[in-house]
């Protein structure tokens, strides 16, 4: 005998078979009813079943008995059922514009069947709709490999990965051309690396003229960081440390010659009067330069790699970039006014400037789309009935825009007009998101409702 929360009165295994099986039956109806609607286009309607049939089959399996052995028949059609709702939710909430919620209905079906096509589809075109394309592309692909002769999955892949490809070609159309090939970067890196390694056999000649004057170990420390890097290697304390070791060994007669007092000076440690104390600083900021620019060289090319392989800049990346290759054109721009360039520099400098001339050109394309949105949103939040499919339409084209200000803000910032409008879609998009929430506790309060009835 087993107790059920059915009637709250003992009944036998056999008649408690009998009452599951009907709830079975009255499971399966609502959910044929939800597809009935579904199919005609009746979306809320339909989702309202699908939950009734998700509380009946939480009821029936609230009974202890259903996990025994023999009733595993029942057991499992009740997950396939189960399953068929979750999947059938997603796709209501899909139809809606509500894409969190298809992706979490999605989830839920692959916590139950890891290897369910339909699902990763679903939450492949959930995660498309949020605009979230490379994941889109990822979890599609997943779904191409278990259901490879889909053509509705490949059509959503391919799309999925060619918006992926435009958030990606949109940087490196900002950043690309000269940078993208590496070969200006590169000749640039090799050109600081040889200057270095020049200071590096400088100072090298002065090494052991100046280790004879040391006081302590934490001189040789010193010594040995200023060798292999000068004093950007050094703080001003360790810098001027160093400056009165040089002095003792110049006092003893070590750094007799104008050319050893010369490397210590050019290398940032002056060691007696005015002109070798200024000239000892400007080496020392020189030095510093040389070492920030080098650095700036290689995180330029690994960024550039970066891009090349596929990859996105994050915000401060593509800021960093943006920023130097302004540098750049400020400094080639004084050399050519000075001293001149050369025939590589100059197409350099062609390069960059073509560069950043797109660069504004779709900044005003991006800007004349301004009054368009605006005008959408107050459509939009005016209250005024606008047919479903225009409705999802226009969220599609915010959808877009957001997408697109979100990328111009990695590349180079936005004005005030466009921040003003991104916050503006963001808050749309926030209340709507608001809405969707308070909307799916009602239905789980209607789900538990239900399911108290049943119980």
């Amino acid at each position: 005998m087993v107790a059920t929360d059915v009637k709250r009165v003992q009944v036998s295994l056999a008649e408690f078979r009998d009452l599951a099986r009907n709830q079975l039956r009255k499971a399966t109806a609502e959910k044929d009813e939800g597809s009935k609607l579904f199919g005609e286009g009746l979306a809320e309607e339909a989702e309202k079943k699908y939950v009734e049939c998700l509380v009946m089959i939480d009821a029936a399996k609230s009974v202890e008995a259903l996990k025994r052995g023999d009733f595993a028949d029942l057991r499992g059609k009740m997950e396939a059922l189960e399953l068929v709702c979750h999947l059938n939710l997603a796709a209501c909430a899909l139809s809606c514009g509500r894409f969190e919620q298809a992706l979490e209905e999605s989830r839920i079906a692959l916590s139950m069947d890891g290897r369910s096509s339909k699902a990763l589809y679903r939450a492949g075109k959930a995660l498309l709709g949020m605009s979230k394309f490379a994941e889109a592309a990822e979890v599609l692909g997943e779904a191409s490999g278990l259901s490879p002769g889909d053509r509705n999955v490949a059509t959503l892949l391919a799309k999925a990965k060619r918006s992926a490809r435009e958030v990606s070609k949109t940087q490196r159309a900002s950043y690309g051309g000269m940078f993208s090939k590496s070969a200006y970067v590169l000749r640039r890196t090799r050109e600081e690396e040889q200057e270095q390694a020049a200071r590096v056999a400088e100072r090298r000649e002065v090494e052991g003229k100046l280790k004879d004057c040391m006081q302590s170990g934490a001189d040789l420390g010193i010594l040995d960081r200023w060798v292999s890097g000068g004093t950007a290697s050094l703080d001003d304390k360790e810098r001027l440390a160093l400056v009165r070791v040089a002095q003792r060994a110049a006092a003893s007669g070590r750094l007799d010659s104008a050319r050893e007092r010369e490397i210590v000076a050019k290398n940032g440690i002056g060691i007696s009067g005015s002109v070798d104390e200024e000239e000892g600083c400007a080496g020392s900021a020189a030095a510093r330069e040389a070492a920030i620019e080098q650095e700036q060289l290689l995180r330029v090319q690994a960024l550039t790699a970066k891009l090349q392989e596929g990859g996105a800049l994050s915000s401060e990346e593509a800021e960093f970039l943006q920023a130097f290759r302004r540098d750049e054109i400020e400094r080639l721009e004084r050399q050519l006014a000075g001293a001149g360039l050369g025939e590589q520099d100059r197409m350099v400098l062609e390069g960059l400037r073509a560069q950043e001339k797109r660069y504004r050109a779709r900044a005003t394309e991006l800007e004349s789309r301004s009054d368009e949105v605006e005008s959408l949103l107050k459509r939009l939040e005016s209250g005024r009935r606008i047919p479903v499919r225009q409705r999802l339409r226009m969220d599609e084209l915010l959808s877009e825009e957001r997408v697109r200000l979100e990328a111009k803000d990695d590349d180079q910032g936005l004005t005030s007009v466009e921040w003003k409008l991104l916050r503006q879609i963001q808050e749309h998009q926030e209340k709507k998101k608001k809405d969707e929430q308070a909307r799916r506790d009602r239905l789980e309060q209607s789900r538990q409702t239900l399911g108290g009835g049943v119980g």
